[in-house]
């Protein structure tokens, strides 16, 4: 969804991660599922199970969120920044994802974010760390 409201992109998507420091509230959930049936929509179109990946978010991503205005009065929703979802993209790095990638890309301002996070990704996760490098290497983004 990030990709679609706050980069202008054309893929449908079938739900809305979020990264929300804590759970998502009792009402909140229940509000999610009335809207889930007054529009025929998933009960999960509202997902929160991609915070786990928060870890690899690069450092100083909340200066980097991009306020979206959708004209909510009650609710304030950012996308990640460009260089933060392009991490959460070559981690995921499933086809969609991949074509995600490719409609943004990844600039050299992106890849010395990315590559300064994948030195610190490399002391918890390093077969990740080094698959995002070799990618990157690949697509001739680094050397």
């Amino acid at each position: 969804m990030a990709v679609a409201l706050a980069f202008k992109g054309k893929r449908q998507t079938q739900d809305v991660d979020v990264i929300a420091p804590v759970p998502l509230s009792e009402s909140l959930r229940e509000k999610v599922k009335k809207i889930a049936l007054e529009e025929g929509l998933s009960t999960e179109w509202l997902n929160d199970s991609c915070k786990g990946y928060a870890s690899y978010l690069p450092e100083g991503w909340t200066e980097r969120l991009i306020p979206l205005k959708l004209g909510l009065k009650n609710l304030k929703i950012s996308s990640l920044g460009k260089p933060d979802l392009l991490m959460l993209k070559l981690k995921a790095a499933r086809e969609r994802d991949l074509a995600d990638i490719q409609f943004l890309e990844i600039g050299k301002k992106d890849t010395a974010i990315i590559m300064k996070n994948l030195e610190r990704i490399s002391r918890f996760d390093p077969k990740t760390a080094l698959h995002i490098k070799l990618r990157l290497e690949e697509w001739n983004l680094v050397e």
